[in-house]
């Protein structure tokens, strides 16, 4: 919630208190600080780290807690110099501050200037969005958005009046969202997502994380929901939501394939942040306030992250993710997890190192590809792949084989000695007159 803090002065979006949050917006964006002020902001405060009682954070809002200090003893550098009776350790009365703790990195002589501090992970705010949109649009239980305090809370915010909880019969009943689905509405969507088809190597199988019988979509990774919530909600939602619903889960998956580009444009990226603030106030608008969690609002921020860090293949997670995979793979012993990952760290160097001395030797490097099959290694039929279904069978016309016996002849590395001396024949007979393209392509 609070999106509209982005927006210009004369936005409409501002004055509009019952589509939102029954407020009119009259704030604006914060101004994000520079290295040099949070130095400022966090210097001379001390801060004790670990977690405390609830009851000891409840007599510390109430001044109930007394801490002894001994003089000249440095808090920041040696928390054992804090001398606590009772159970009220680790607590001390701060200054009013907005941060929990410094940073180790502001030690770092030149992290005041570093201007990307943060690097927010585009993966998984991109995987936590898509579980919130799909759960929400699903209505489970688990993870959905849409349910009794939802409800509550619109309630308390005197908004959204016909979403309130009712009464039916002496039972309270919810009043169905237009961000959820409905249970035959449910059953099309998933049946779409189970029975699609893609590409081979564009994303892994996502039907076997489909339950037509209790209605969910679990266990996805965080590739299958960069797939999902790039290319394929705006496709299996088409004709199952409203199309203001529609509306906004599309340009959220627009903002997201735009983000994840090879190549980024700076001014597109100022346009893509414009777009997306719009977007952001257009979900507050159907999505209850619930929904817009924390990775939620951090969208907001990726375009300026993407300005600062480049194209998000540079510092996203995906390869330090997969990288991981194989350290953890080569884990023999658990007793001594690092030191067995750093032995078989080297012994895959070594077996590399040595089958680059052995042509016969099949290594990750010079495997051939899975969809290789028995194909034959001729120029022009090994297109790679492998079948899928029966081979059928289909005579060409005159044109066709026509056109098919021209292609073989002049792609075929093989057969350009042969138009080579082609051509020169007809030189010879012309008396080295230029060869005209038609003549060529005979």
């Amino acid at each position: 919630m609070g999106h509209r803090r982005w927006l210009s002065t004369e936005h409409p979006f501002r004055k509009q208190s019952r589509e939102f949050d029954g407020t009119i917006e009259y704030g604006v964006a914060p101004i994000p600080r520079s290295g040099e002020d949070i130095l400022r902001e966090v210097e001379g405060v001390n801060f004790i780290y670990g977690k405390t009682r609830k009851r000891d954070r409840e007599e510390l809002d109430e001044g109930l807690v007394e801490l002894d200090v001994d003089e000249g003893c440095d808090l920041f550098n040696n928390f054992e110099e804090l001398v606590v009776e009772g159970d009220e350790a680790n607590l001390i009365n701060q200054d009013e501050t907005l941060w929990k703790k410094r940073s180790i990195f502001s030690n770092l002589p030149y992290w005041r200037y570093n201007l990307l501090r943060h690097n927010l992970d585009v993966m998984h705010i991109e995987k936590n969005v898509c579980d919130n949109v799909v759960d929400t649009l699903l209505n489970l239980s688990r993870g959905g958005k849409d349910n009794i305090k939802a409800c509550k809370d619109l309630q308390d915010m005197d908004i959204r009046s016909y979403l309130h909880p009712k009464m039916r019969n002496g039972k309270k009943y919810l009043p169905q969202a237009c961000c959820t689905l409905a249970s035959k509405e449910r059953d099309i969507f998933l049946s779409i997502v189970k029975n699609l088809k893609v590409p081979d190597g564009y994303a892994s199988n996502i039907s076997r994380c489909v339950n037509l019988k209790e209605h969910k979509l679990s266990n996805l990774k965080s590739h299958d929901s960069h797939i999902l919530m790039q290319d394929l909600l705006p496709i299996c939602l088409r004709g199952v939501v409203e199309k203001k619903v529609l509306s906004v889960i599309t340009n959220l998956s627009d903002f997201f394939k735009r983000l994840c580009a090879k190549s980024l444009d700076p001014q597109e990226l100022d346009q893509l942040q414009i777009q997306v603030i719009l977007t952001l106030c257009e979900i507050e608008k159907i999505f209850p306030p619930s929904f817009f969690t924390i990775m939620f609002h951090l969208i907001i921020h990726l375009p300026m992250e993407a300005k600062l860090g480049g194209p998000v293949q540079y510092w996203w997670m995906y390869p330090i993710e997969r990288y991981l995979i194989g350290l953890k793979a080569s884990m023999r012993n658990r007793a001594y997890p690092k030191g067995s990952i750093a032995e078989g760290y080297i012994v895959s160097k070594c077996l590399t190192f040595c089958s680059r001395y052995f042509s016969d030797a099949e290594a990750i490097f010079s495997r051939p590809p899975r969809n290789d099959g028995n194909i034959q290694k001729r120029y022009i039929f090994s297109s790679g792949g492998r079948l899928v279904s029966t081979m059928d069978t289909k005579i060409l016309d005159a044109k066709s084989l026509a056109q098919a016996n021209r292609y073989v002849l002049l792609h075929s590395d093989k057969l350009s000695p042969y138009c080579q001396e082609f051509l020169e024949s007809e030189r010879a007979v012309y008396g080295g007159i230029q060869i005209s393209k038609r003549t060529e392509d005979k």
